[in-house]
């Protein structure tokens, strides 16, 4: 049995204890006690550490997918399920495999791929004829039922059926029948798909997904270069992931989530407040989501030897960035809350990922520029990278600021290249 301290009390998984908690984390399956550990103490860094060897190897092998890579390990840590909209091809579903890899065998990860005839036996497993025969309505239980990690690839493709049978597994890890109610091992699902189906406030389903985050295929011509080299989906992931481990950690983030400091949380709901003013509505669900995530980002972004500080206010003003990826509802939305959480947040971080969007909104549009626009973009440009250089100053961010402006001086580059192609089709 292992454990974690805190606070005098120690946080343990309930299927090991003979007592109730006095609170309980992690869906119920962490519980707070008020008692003597009978087992191991277990060290909460040396189980970041695995993650961020984790992130290391994953960036390695899938080139230009760093924030997908660091949002993916994010949700896992923190137990919140994750959704990736991309493309075909991107290498979604190779990262989720990847990660299924860390635990060291086929039994841990479930991948199943949604399809409008798919059954409930396809995820939970076949109907058990022995427990029929008893009178009771159960399965052999398999799939999503019994791994810790899962990947359901093109989840809105499956029927309405499927989508609803999945809203207390993916959220409560839990399964209900008729005479009792079973507790399932899963500790993360990511979920990959080419397109958004029903992504608005009234989707329960769409509600489930704690981070979401679009990709784009890396136009980088580094990346593009190291691509052909990278090993991606035939990666042999070296780094090894304890479920009962991340089980812990994840009741530890769901503890520490309410223990931030009073300046943190009154941040948050001043940004959740300016969220409401503009529209953007932000379930209750997601605001518990987004405290968690920012306690995972702290953890995962920690570099100091020393033992945790927990005080470091900068360090949770850093974190609060996360909040772009979990706070829109729709997807118009994503803009505005990207600059609500960067100017509200106080973070370096967030800055970048504000510039890199604003960047990417130009590359998107740039195809039809004549050149009137192409030189007012040039122009958006050179003030975003003057204001980008002034706004992020600590050492930590200067190799991502000095990527970011050579690849904004490329892009003002392409707009006018875009911009002469264009002049040439209309003579």
């Amino acid at each position: 049995m292992k454990s974690i301290l805190v606070n005098g009390q120690q946080l343990a998984t309930v299927d090991s204890m003979n007592t109730e908690p006095s609170e309980f984390y992690a869906r119920k399956r962490v519980g707070l006690y008020n008692v003597p550990s009978a087992g191991t103490q277990l060290d909460v860094l040396s189980v970041i550490s695995k993650f961020v060897n984790l992130e290391a190897e994953l960036n390695r092998n899938l080139i230009g997918m760093q924030e997908a890579v660091h949002v993916a390990l994010l949700g896992l840590l923190s137990g919140d399920n994750v959704f990736l909209l991309s493309k075909p091809g991107a290498a979604k579903s190779t990262l989720a495999g990847l990660i299924g890899d860390s635990f060291g065998g086929e039994k841990h990860f479930f991948k199943k791929n949604f399809t409008p005839d798919m059954s409930m036996s396809d995820l939970y497993g076949p109907l058990s004829v022995e427990k029929i025969n008893q009178g009771l309505y159960e399965r052999e239980w398999a799939g999503i039922a019994t791994c810790s990690y899962a990947l359901l690839d093109e989840f809105y493709k499956g029927s309405a059926t499927i989508q609803n049978n999945c809203l207390e597994i993916i959220e409560e890890h839990t399964i209900s029948l008729a005479h009792r109610r079973i507790n399932v091992p899963l500790l993360g699902v990511i979920s990959a798909s080419n397109e958004l189906v029903n992504a608005n406030a009234n989707s329960a389903t769409w509600d489930r997904f704690g981070y979401r985050l679009e990709l784009d295929y890396s136009e980088d011509e580094s990346d593009i270069f190291d691509m052909f080299k990278a090993k991606g989906g035939h990666a042999n992931i070296a780094t090894r992931l304890d479920p009962e481990e991340i089980l812990l950690i994840q009741g530890y983030i769901d503890f520490k989530a309410k223990q931030m400091p009073d300046e943190i949380y009154r941040t948050m709901s001043s940004i959740t407040k300016k969220l409401l003013e503009n529209g953007i509505r932000p379930s209750p669900r997601r605001r518990e989501v987004w405290a968690r995530a920012v306690i995972a980002e702290y953890l995962l972004t920690w570099t100091d030897n020393r033992d945790l500080d927990w005080t470091d206010i900068d360090q949770y003003n850093e974190s609060l960035s996360v909040g772009a990826n979990i706070l829109w509802v729709e997807p118009e939305q994503r803009q505005a809350v990207s600059e609500i959480v960067t100017l509200s947040s106080k973070s370096e971080k967030a800055v970048i990922r504000k510039f890199k969007a604003d960047m990417e909104s130009i590359r998107n549009a740039s195809a039809k520029y004549d050149l009137s626009k192409a030189a007012k973009a040039y122009g958006m440009i050179e003030k975003a990278m003057e204001e980008l250089k002034n706004s992020v100053s600590s050492p930590k961010y200067a190799k991502a600021v000095e990527e970011e402006i050579l690849k904004a001086k490329a892009l003002q580059g392409e707009i006018y290249s875009n911009a002469a192609k264009n002049m040439k089709k209309e003579q």
